[in-house]
């Protein structure tokens, strides 16, 4: 009676989870083996719990390389008569190490590595391909040991709040200065839905009706609207249309392939922030995004910084967004962490380009010439 040849796909444990989860989702194996030590056993098993495959653990002394290449002809033995694949991305060197001696000894074992840009290298052929899979928002936060509690898709707003920014614009182009004091020191103030500045402009929420009026006065001329949707008072206060006009910036990025806004998750006891404006998912990649129409407490830089840590991972990618300049001191703090700048206006005013294009230039020459694995 024949057996059935199965797919093996063997993998080194350490680092990052993402390109073991790559490497075994774009394999598909029918059985995965784990070359873990007993530090990265637990991130092994978290892997497994995702990918639900049949899968064996082998634990290997990190220092000792003989103790590894025992383990490994003990795997290669046991397999001899499979298909084998074998990743190297992950593990110690000197477990790559270990593995790779083997190259010329194994013929029938793919070696595989994996880059910082999801390149799929074949070190037997020496070719090289672009890994097609990629991950959904959920399982990305798993393979970084996380859970989401929510989140939101830009297709599940209506349109006036997806576009309620293209209101504020104008009013803020109107009289930037009396729009910012209205609901500048209304932000600051709890259950306070009503203010007149001295100039004449005013701010009234209708909780019943859950409408804003917002009547402005300039030098010359005055200019009325009535922002009448679910959340107005909110989406205001809290610069939520910001967020929103730069979720509609990124929606227009080549690389996009999803928008995820307002994104909850637990809190961290390494945290004091567990909300985050915008995670855009580029398929293999993420990019965290923090936005603000401009950064009033430095100490905010700190905080997107421990969120970013605690529910990243180690491939995140960051990014400050502002409307307004940004100082010295938030763009040194910002780098001192890993955390890109962009300010809307400063790109307006500096740039050659259009704002959205000045982004993206800057966006896709850090994200696919840089975090290495």
């Amino acid at each position: 009676m024949n057996t059935k040849i199965m797919h093996i796909h063997i993998t080194l444990v350490g680092g990052q989870n993402i390109p073991i989860y790559l490497g075994i989702y774009e394999k598909s194996p029918d059985v995965v083996v784990f070359v873990c030590t007993d530090k990265t056993r637990e991130q092994s098993e978290l892997i497994g719990s995702i990918v639900k495959l049949k899968t064996e653990y082998v634990i290997v002394n990190p220092l000792d390389y003989q103790d590894i290449k025992l383990k490994l002809v003990q795997l290669f033995e046991n397999y001899k008569e499979n298909r084998i694949s074998f990743n190297l991305t992950g593990g110690t060197k000197l477990m790559s190490l270990a593995a790779f001696s083997y190259k010329d000894t194994w013929e029938h074992v793919d070696f595989d590595y994996i880059d910082q840009n999801y390149q799929l290298f074949n070190l037997n052929t020496n070719t090289s391909r672009v890994l097609t899979s990629t991950i959904d928002l959920d399982t990305y936060f798993k393979l970084s040991g996380n859970h989401i509690k929510s989140y939101k898709k830009l297709e599940q707003y209506p349109r006036q709040i997806l576009e309620s920014w293209i209101q504020v614009r104008e009013l803020i182009h109107f009289s930037p200065g009396e729009y910012y004091n209205l609901t500048g020191t209304l932000a600051n103030k709890n259950n306070q839905f009503q203010l007149t500045t001295k100039a004449g402009s005013s701010y009234d929420y209708d909780h019943e009706k859950d409408e804003v009026r917002i009547h402005l006065v300039n030098k010359t001329r005055t200019i009325t609207r009535v922002l009448a949707f679910r959340q107005a008072n909110d989406i205001l206060l809290n610069t939520i249309w910001f967020e929103l006009e730069v979720a509609q910036i990124f929606s227009k990025w080549k690389f996009t392939r999803e928008i995820y806004h307002s994104v909850v998750v637990p809190y961290n006891s390494g945290s004091d922030k567990n909300e985050i404006d915008l995670v855009i998912s580029l398929g293999q990649k993420w990019l965290f995004v923090e936005c603000k129409t401009q950064v009033n407490d430095i100490k905010d830089i700190d905080k997107f910084r421990n969120v970013v840590k605690n529910y990243g991972g180690l491939g995140a990618k960051s990014i400050l967004i502002t409307d307004a300049p940004i100082n010295d001191r938030v763009i040194e703090k910002c780098k001192d962490n890993n955390i890109l700048t962009f300010s809307l206006k400063q790109a307006k005013n500096n740039s050659m380009f259009m704002v959205d294009q000045s982004l993206f230039l800057m966006l896709e020459s850090e994200l696919f010439t840089s975090n290495p694995i």
